[in-house]
């Protein structure tokens, strides 16, 4: 028990305040600037629609979030993705940013080869810890320690670990759609660095793939990071 203990609490630096994604699937063929996947995005007169950079068609439309900063702005992107990415698992996305972005300079456009059902983002707050094979980076110390708890079996030593995970409040332990925290991925965990300034990126959000609002990723879960200091978004699948 005192190990239990000793470990709970050597667990609580390493969380982090995440969003579960709550999907609300109903008919709206309006544009809005709050936070959803298909439909019609958040668009002006002054934008124009992304292509692909590999076989220069229309990218398809398949969400945007909106964050509101510490500083109280809110910050709108739209995300688009070309189906030639799905070939080689190597996402093909242009996002689209937007400052306070206001309704009244919202149009409905009309451009776009395809167009997915509206589904409405809710929001369930939740504890994010990393998974047992990206604990060395954040927490070294009780990854050898729980290892040494079960004789360097790492089976054993990863399915204790995981028990912790869930009694620290933690709500799922399988990929899913979330913001913020750590990412869940399904196989070979990566970590990136950013390809202009080389510092780490942060961890933005993942998107599991769903069949019912026609968003694929063959099957695998869309990552997306961000350089904190160049801003440059990056994006992978696995």
């Amino acid at each position: 028990m005192s190990q239990n203990i000793n470990l709970a609490e050597m667990m609580k630096p390493i969380k982090k305040p995440s969003l579960n994604m709550l999907f609300l699937k109903y008919k709206n063929e309006e544009p809005n600037n709050e936070s959803h996947l298909g439909g019609y995005p958040y668009f002006t007169s002054d934008d124009k629609w992304p292509t692909c950079s590999e076989c220069k068609k229309e990218m398809i439309f398949f969400m945007q979030l909106r964050e509101v900063t510490s500083d109280g702005n809110v910050v709108l992107r739209t995300y688009y993705h070309c189906p030639c990415e799905l070939e080689n698992f190597i996402p093909i996305i242009n996002t689209i940013e937007y400052q306070n972005p206001s309704i009244e300079h919202c149009v409905k456009t009309q451009t776009g080869t395809k167009t997915l059902p509206f589904v409405e983002i809710k929001y369930e707050p939740s504890w994010s810890i990393p998974n047992w094979a990206l604990l060395p980076l954040y927490n070294k110390e009780m990854h050898d320690q729980i290892l040494l708890m079960h004789n360097e079996n790492n089976e054993q030593a990863e399915d204790y670990y995981e028990s912790l995970r869930w009694n620290e409040n933690y709500l799922a332990t399988e990929p899913y759609s979330l913001i913020s925290g750590y990412p869940e991925f399904i196989s070979d965990p990566k970590v990136f660095k950013c390809q202009c300034c080389k510092k780490p990126t942060e961890f933005i959000f993942q998107l599991d793939t769903d069949e019912e609002f026609q968003i694929s990723w063959n099957s695998g879960v869309l990552y997306c990071f961000r350089c904190p200091n160049t801003k440059t978004l990056y994006f992978t699948i696995n």
